[in-house]
């Protein structure tokens, strides 16, 4: 310890069982005196409590001391102490300086899913050495704690309510919160998405009787391929249609709002109409072998290797027999590698993905 005065050990605890002459007590041993156990009564802790509370024991007598251990001793009264229970929660030593941490910064909530009850809400992180947890509550219900910047909430089924954010120092101190609020019945409801083929996006909800313009905003989820797109259209309106969204097969978030209104949304998955051809690059040719290495796109299901138009023959893994292509996780390693039947032969690849596009792509031509 230093030699601030006002060194203070707190001890967070709940005592149901009745009112006592027990005593919880602070168990110290100091650098100084290794064979010594000092005992620091905590006032009034053989109380029933109704609910957590949390005592102080001051220990300023032994600033500049170093605690070589600290412990908790359960004192019994003079008589017997039936159906006694305490349940501890927190123990934490102070300075004496204050190291409350600010205020999380910048929450918000950036998904609220009514349709799959769920939330995901962010914040700006506070450095580790400032911040050790951050704890989600829904006005007084605990959530849960995590040291991040983002948090998801499944089964989330609350209408309205605020959602408070409050950082937790290293030693237990608590901030204040940082909150944000939303009402679902200041929202359009029951959001619903699809997406086309040919790049439109439908979207429909059930409005509400307020006549203040709706917003719809789509947003790309894959931060790889950044898209967002936004319409505005009359408070009356049940639904609207955005075009020249990407039909890449990636995720986004629909969200749907007023003016002054709680945004909700539904997640979907654009249409999958595009593929990306497999590289020649990706075949290594010595003479008639080639070499074929596994394709790269994420969502690829076969790749084909016609010569003069007759597909090549592939051994299996788990006993599936040859396949008339390479399919993704089921074609050996050796089978990759093939020798052509002719040597002026035209080889074409063939990659397919999992919503059916293809594409070709010339590997020798004759």
């Amino acid at each position: 310890m230093g030699d601030d005065k006002a060194s203070t050990l707190d001890l967070t605890y709940t005592k149901p069982s009745a009112d006592d002459d027990s005593q919880l007590r602070l168990a110290l041993v100091l650098a100084s005196d290794p064979g010594k156990v000092v005992q620091v009564p905590l006032s009034g802790s053989g109380k029933h409590t109704t609910g957590w509370t949390t005592v102080s024991a001051d220990l300023s007598k032994y600033a500049g001391e170093r605690i070589a251990s600290l412990g908790l001793v359960l004192a019994a009264g003079a008589q017997p102490i039936e159906d006694y229970q305490v349940n501890l929660g927190a123990l934490a030593l102070h300075d004496g300086v204050d190291r409350t941490p600010a205020a999380p910064k910048k929450l918000r909530i950036d998904q609220l899913l009514p349709g799959s009850d769920e939330l995901f809400l962010s914040w700006q992180r506070s450095d580790y050495d400032t911040v050790r947890r951050l704890d989600v509550h829904l006005d007084d219900t605990y959530l849960g704690g995590i040291y991040g910047e983002v948090y998801y909430v499944k089964r989330f089924t609350a209408t309205s309510g605020q959602l408070k954010l409050v950082a937790v120092g290293p030693d237990g101190t608590r901030s204040k919160p940082a909150t944000v609020s939303f009402d679902l019945s200041t929202a359009p409801a029951d959001v619903t998405a699809k997406a086309a083929p040919d790049g439109t996006l439908k979207a429909a909800w059930s409005p509400k009787q307020t006549g203040q313009p709706v917003t719809v905003a789509v947003r790309g989820l894959d931060t790889a391929k950044p898209f967002t797109k936004e319409v505005t259209v009359p408070g009356n309106q049940s639904g609207a249609t955005l075009t020249g969204v990407p039909v890449s097969g990636d995720e986004y978030l629909l969200t749907v709002k007023t003016a002054d209104g709680t945004a909700t949304g539904v997640r979907g998955t654009f249409a999958d109409a595009e593929i990306s051809p497999y590289p020649r690059s990706a075949v290594k040719i010595t003479g008639n072998t080639f070499a074929f290495s596994r394709p790269t796109l994420g969502d690829w299901h076969t790749l084909t290797i016609l010569e003069n138009g007759r597909p090549k023959s592939f051994a299996t893994i788990y006993g599936s027999g040859n396949k008339p292509y390479i399919v993704r996780g089921r074609t050996t390693r050796s089978a990759t590698t093939v020798t052509m039947s002719s040597a002026t032969s035209k080889v074409v690849a063939v990659l397919e993905d999992y919503a059916g596009n293809k594409t070709t792509t010339v590997l020798r031509d004759n």
